[in-house]
């Protein structure tokens, strides 16, 4: 066992205290244990009431001045109609994006305040507290995901989608050019606006998101969760792999999906314009790749140009926490 070394003061009594210079005197003693058995442990003070309580104040205070500055807490739910993309791959075209419209969710939203279109003119931008995208992945095989929300650069020709409103919320196309409810390819001017505006550099064998470098200066932080227990934070852009594949994959009668529930959010506590489209623009771009047996490239069936469904994009729902109002 250990022994520590230690000294230890003693008191001497009265009757040796002259004799010993009026002074304590010390003696030499080894501890079993290593510590000395008169220590000491000092209770810590409790903080006063008024420390408690100033933080409580300061809240209510910060919470106070946003609502005389920006409005109060308001609620913009956007859902995509149909809402149900399907993923497939072919050797021809790379269907991998899907763009969410953010500030013409705001636009619509002012428009449709009960303050009135007095109100809706004069205003220039919203405040936004934070943007929250959630959907649900349904998947065969591997995929991996990259999901970025951020401003568009200016001067980049971007198509304006139109949002309508519906009784519990705001709705928009989530057809691609060609009418059907599939993810859009690289070429598309949605998609070519928000990569170049959000990456900075592509992947070098596919030119691709995936394996991108993001410019993080200019995109919002924030947290995610993915499936069931995986959740982290963020700079900017959420990247996700899902490894596994279903049971009965192939597209035939018996073929099962595996659910993957994900969802992102990004802080902004900032005002966001929203009278100039062409100016800070806001978007979310969703990126979606299936990786099979090491490859990023599925194989379709012999004979085939259409190549093959791997699974599809349900209840894509953006919401954004706003103020407005008084």
């Amino acid at each position: 066992m250990a022994y520590s070394y230690y000294r230890q003061r003693r008191y001497i009594p009265y009757g040796q205290y002259r004799r010993q210079g009026g002074r304590y005197t010390t003696r030499t003693r080894y501890s079993k244990k290593g510590v000395s058995k008169r220590t000491t442990k000092g209770k810590s003070k409790a903080k006063p009431a008024t420390t408690r309580v100033s933080g409580t104040m300061q809240s209510k205070l910060r919470e106070l001045d946003l609502i005389t500055k920006h409005g109060k807490p308001q609620k913009v739910v956007l859902k995509a109609e149909p809402g149900e993309l399907l993923l497939s791959e072919s050797p021809a075209d790379r269907r991998y994006y899907h763009v969410v419209p953010v500030t013409e969710a705001l636009m619509a939203y002012v428009s449709q305040a009960p303050e009135g279109p007095k109100m809706h003119a004069a205003t220039k931008e919203l405040y936004v507290t934070g943007v929250t995208l959630s959907l649900d992945l349904f998947r065969d095989c591997p995929v991996e995901m990259d999901i970025v929300c951020g401003p568009l650069a200016s001067l980049l020709e971007c198509p304006v989608k139109q949002v309508k409103a519906l009784d519990d919320g705001f709705a928009y196309n989530s057809l691609d050019d060609e009418g059907q409810a599939k993810l859009c390819g690289p070429e598309d001017k949605s998609v070519t606006a928000a990569a170049s505006s959000f990456y900075s550099k592509f992947n070098t064998n596919d030119s691709s998101v995936f394996g991108g470098t993001v410019n993080s200066k200019i995109l919002p932080n924030g947290n995610y969760v993915a499936g069931t227990s995986r959740k982290g934070t963020h700079t900017g852009r959420v990247s996700l792999q899902f490894k596994g594949f279903a049971q009965g994959r192939g597209g035939g009668p018996s073929v099962s999906f595996i659910k993957e529930p994900v969802r992102a959010f990004w802080r902004f506590d900032k005002a966001v314009p929203i009278s100039d489209l062409s100016n800070g623009r806001y978007v979310i771009l969703v990126a979606v790749r299936p990786e099979c047996d090491g490859f990023t490239t599925l194989v379709p069936p012999k004979g085939s140009t259409q190549g093959r469904m791997y699974g599809a994009l349900r209840n894509i729902e953006m919401d954004a926490s706003v103020r407005y109002g008084l």
